[in-house]
């Protein structure tokens, strides 16, 4: 199972950074390029540079998407749960381009590192080239002004009979390819849930004060001196 081993040993190498342990940063590398050399559907893979990372959903699977048909009437489409296994087994990841609304001005921010489908979407990381600009772009993500979007080519499109969103009818394609992701403004991509998740291989920083705006409202000022009082010797 290499695409799993592959996504595991990532975590290991950027939680090995995360605590500073070089031997074991060094150990997990060299399992990984030994994972990518006999993987036949990767070739050799390097390891993703996390300094130089962002990562959040490209796609959720609850979402629908505004888009048109053949015929070139607007309808609305979603992606099946497994729609995108094929892809991600074959997929050359590194060929997949991370751009600006879908080419309004195209220019590549840098390239797909890593893909993982969970419960909840695909999780993509964006591996970003060593350029001032990108440096901004991530500050911009830290800071929770980006979202994400990506372009996927559908293959085995189906009706769902009956069933009507603002009278557009809604098709759910069973096989689908991602071509590019696109970075946008925050509020301007389609699925409100597709947001950055991690900068640099950190939580965001806007993530981390949402958590701690909340903790105040339910806790701040409620207490004197100690808050953990109660759990003494």
């Amino acid at each position: 199972m290499p695409d799993i081993e592959r996504t595991a040993l990532q975590r290991a190498i950027r939680d090995a950074m995360d605590d500073g342990n070089g031997e074991l940063v060094a150990r997990f590398q060299q399992m990984y390029r030994q994972l990518g050399s006999s993987n036949a559907y990767h070739g050799a893979i390097s390891v993703p540079d996390v300094a130089r990372s962002i990562t959040g959903y490209a796609l959720t699977w609850d979402a629908v998407h505004l888009t048109r048909n053949d015929a070139g009437e607007p309808c609305y489409v979603r992606l099946g749960r497994r729609a995108l296994d094929g892809w991600l087994r074959s997929a050359r990841l590194s060929n997949v381009p991370f751009i600006w609304r879908h080419g309004d001005e195209f220019k590549s921010f840098g390239h797909l590192a890593e893909a993982v489908a969970d419960e909840t979407g695909l999780v993509v990381m964006a591996e970003l080239s060593d350029e001032p600009a990108n440096r901004e772009l991530m500050k911009a993500g830290d800071q929770g002004h980006l979202g994400l979007s990506p372009h996927v080519e559908l293959e085995d499109v189906e009706e769902i009979p009956g069933e009507r969103i603002n009278g557009h009818r809604v098709f759910i394609a069973a096989r689908g390819s991602v071509t590019e992701v696109s970075f946008a403004l925050n509020g301007d991509q389609q699925d409100p849930a597709c947001v950055v998740l991690e900068v640099a291989g950190k939580p965001a920083r806007y993530r981390q004060d949402a958590v701690l705006r909340k903790f105040r409202e339910l806790f701040g000022g409620r207490s004197q001196g100690n808050p953990f009082h109660g759990f003494g010797r």
